[in-house]
């Protein structure tokens, strides 16, 4: 989006991108910038925007593994008990 957003803004193509992923189990992504990237973002940016405009924001019908590892999750849905506990058990709060 970053790249996208450079050369619409700035006029400038970036040529490479680098996600600095901290988690402890992440890792490092190298990409080189090139034509089909950006027209793939730019496709997925209005797939977003149309989507938010349309009010169409799909949920999840039960809480997964990956819900209980995003930060906003409390804002889409409810969380289980367990869950909740889980969480604060992770983050000390």
């Amino acid at each position: 989006m970053y790249a996208v957003g450079c050369e619409e803004l700035a006029g400038t193509r970036a040529d490479l991108i680098e996600v600095l992923n901290l988690d402890e189990e992440g890792k490092t992504i190298r990409e080189e910038v090139e034509g089909p990237l950006l027209v793939g973002v730019r496709a997925r940016i209005k797939e977003a925007g149309d989507s938010l405009r349309d009010n169409q924001l799909p949920r999840l019908p039960v809480w997964s593994e990956p819900c209980g590892k995003c930060d906003l999750a409390e804002l889409c849905r409810d969380v289980p008990a367990v869950a909740r506990r889980d969480r604060r058990a992770a983050t000390g709060r």
